[in-house]
């Protein structure tokens, strides 16, 4: 983006906090002239920032203009990578999700998956007759532990290919815009922590999918820990050698319907279960008692104001909340909020979307 003066970023960021704002109520609030105001926000009009959308209530003259952030003026990617899929958002200035995409990851080859990201975000810029010098950030999600040093992931056994220094280079070559790499299980607290079922200043989202993995938000932060480990919980030891991962996901909970003589489809046990038939009904039963125990101890050792339940297998529990809270309080001193994700699967992408703005709101916020 053009680099902006001091009055104009600020002016700009008043008009994102404010909504639609005169040059006079905009002045009072910044603490500035009206002319001071005027030359920034005829600037940014020029520059395509910001739109006259029609006029405000009169106070006994000339009802005055008012203008608002063009959310037209800017767009950025989000990305979501998971071990079977990739999902790019392309969103306005606003953070509005104006399109989506999705394919089969590549998985394996870092250059591959690197230039299966960019094709499709820059596909999605042309599908929309968007100019790419228009799209000014993007943030992809991941599963395992961003090194932005070694500008890796670990821990992520599912997708090689971001472990794969040649990853993060492929990306920066062929998308030359700031990017910003993000473990996707905190990328989905924040996209539900701050456009969806939110929870007061702290929460905690659960990931339940390929994998399982927790999210934190401690006083309106995600809380990543020293390291950036904080929340890989999957790897926490649970029955027969096994870490709550093997347990607690759809590969999981396939397993153990197929050793109780069922499909091996998740789906199939949870159905089952909803039918009282088996093997589902045990093998969600053992499900449901493992899950409550890893919420007890997230309750006591946190007291979040709100439990979210999110990923492919969480949003499917959604029958078996009641159980499932019955379960918890059996083992709890106090309530604890859970309910599943209002952004369902969407959580991670939305997270990207987020942060892949802040970024751009953060570079404007350096120039005022």
């Amino acid at each position: 983006m053009p680099l902006l003066s001091a009055m104009e970023a600020r002016v700009l960021q008043a008009a994102r906090v404010a909504g639609p704002v005169s040059r006079t109520s905009l002045a009072e609030q910044l603490g500035v002239s009206k002319p001071t105001v005027s030359a920034a926000m005829e600037t940014l009009a020029a520059g395509g920032y910001m739109v006259t959308i029609g006029r405000g209530p009169s106070s006994g003259g000339r009802r005055p203009a008012l203008y608002d952030l063009n959310p037209r003026a800017a767009y950025v990617v989000g990305v979501d990578v998971g071990g079977m899929q990739v999902r790019v958002a392309l969103a306005d200035f606003r953070g509005d999700v104006v399109v989506v995409a999705r394919e089969r990851t590549e998985a394996e080859d870092a250059r591959a998956l690197a230039d299966q990201i960019t094709s499709m975000a820059w596909q999605l810029a042309d599908g929309e007759r968007i100019a790419r010098a228009r799209v000014v950030g993007a943030c992809i999600d991941m599963p395992g532990v961003w090194d932005p040093v070694e500008r890796v992931a670990h821990l992520a056994p599912n997708l090689p290919a971001t472990s794969d220094r040649a990853f993060a280079a492929s990306i920066a070559r062929h998308m030359p815009i700031p990017v910003r790499f993000e473990n996707d299980v905190n990328a989905a607290a924040i996209g539900e922590f701050r456009r969806g079922g939110g929870g007061g200043h702290s929460a905690v989202f659960i990931a339940m999918g390929t994998g399982f993995g927790a999210g934190l938000m401690l006083g309106g932060r995600v809380h990543d820990g020293a390291h950036g480990r904080a929340g890989e919980i999957g790897y926490f030891p649970a029955v027969r050698q096994q870490v709550l991962e093997q347990v607690l996901s759809g590969t999981g909970l396939g397993r153990a319907h197929r050793e109780a003589g069922g499909s091996g489809d998740p789906h199939d046990a949870l159905a089952e279960a909803l039918q009282g038939e088996q093997p589902g009904s045990d093998v969600v039963s053992s499900f449901l008692d493992t899950l409550a125990d890893v919420l007890s101890a997230v309750g006591l050792l946190l007291d979040p104001g709100r439990v979210l339940l999110g990923g492919g297998v969480g949003v499917a529990l959604e029958a078996f909340l009641p159980d499932l809270r019955r379960r918890l309080a059996a083992r709890m001193p106090f309530d604890i909020d859970v309910r599943l994700a209002e952004l369902r699967e969407d959580a991670a992408l939305i997270g990207a979307v987020t942060l892949a703005l802040d970024g751009v709101w953060d570079r404007i916020g350096a120039s005022a």
